[in-house]
């Protein structure tokens, strides 16, 4: 896969995530940040962010002091 079919790829991937978090209902804010970034802010305070990295074809999912890469 090039680079370019990752990013498309990716960013359907962080939209299909927005969707289903508004669909949800859920207390969360829900914002795309700069190119390639999903930030997902809960009532309680806590924070979601989901990176594209397309250097190496990977979503980067960090809360607080975690990150779970998704292949």
């Amino acid at each position: 896969m090039n680079p370019s079919e990752f990013d498309s790829l990716a960013d359907a991937m962080m939209e299909r995530i927005a969707r289903a978090v508004e669909e949800s209902g859920a207390d969360c804010d829900c914002e795309p940040k700069d190119a390639g970034v999903l930030e997902l802010e809960f009532a309680d305070g806590s924070r979601i962010v989901v990176n594209r990295h397309s250097a190496v074809s990977k979503l980067v999912s960090e809360q607080s002091n975690r990150a779970v890469v998704l292949r």
